[in-house]
């Protein structure tokens, strides 16, 4: 679900629109409005990346924030997260957990998990439009919270996150360095993170 902070959306229905290898998702809210999630998947299949379109219905204010946010991660099992600990931008060891809502901190930069059959995943915020995306919870929702860095914005396609999957950590890592030029500050931090999931 789009989540747009301080700005009252309810959605009566959702529509779903394929184009090729994209998705959008239209969540109407009114009879002529209505916010967008794009999905963008890989050929091969193993990463998505997601846009967002308030489609100039969220507030415009930098402090508010626009993202996207997830009841669950089915079959999940456990998981990584890292955070930037410095102002090198560096990630810190990782921060295991067992359950989605037991992130601490607000601000990651990386999240991995393993899913019970085995497979791996990793989500990476991304920037652009003038906005800065990070990994967190809000309320009992798992998601990522992207904020702009001026007021009076009005943008669309926003770059949110994008999504990695393989049996191979290594590949996931390869497969987000990847498709993330470009669209992630942090990415020579990949190679540098040795404790991922046992």
């Amino acid at each position: 679900m789009p989540l747009l902070e301080n700005t009252l959306l309810k959605c009566h229905e959702t529509r779903e629109i394929k184009t090729d290898s994209h998705y959008v998702f239209e969540f109407l809210h009114n009879l002529k409005d209505h916010v967008e999630i794009m999905a963008k998947v890989s050929e091969r299949g193993n990463n998505i990346v997601f846009f967002l379109s308030p489609n100039n219905y969220h507030t415009q204010k930098a402090k508010d924030f626009v993202g996207i946010f997830f009841d669950s991660i089915p079959q999940f099992q456990k998981a990584n997260a890292f955070y930037k600990y410095n102002l090198g931008g560096t990630w810190s060891k990782a921060q295991p957990f067992s359950s989605i809502r037991q992130i601490k901190h607000l601000h990651n930069d990386l999240l991995i998990w393993k899913y019970t059959d085995g497979t791996f995943a990793a989500c990476l915020p991304l920037f652009g439009k003038g906005y800065q995306t990070s990994i967190g919870t809000y309320k009992k929702h798992f998601g990522l919270k992207a904020y702009h860095s001026i007021n009076g914005h009005n943008e669309n396609n926003i770059p949110i996150m994008t999504l990695a999957f393989g049996k191979k950590i290594e590949d996931v890592v390869k497969t987000l360095r990847k498709e993330c030029q470009g669209k992630n500050i942090a990415l020579d931090s990949l190679p540098q993170i040795k404790e991922f999931i046992d």
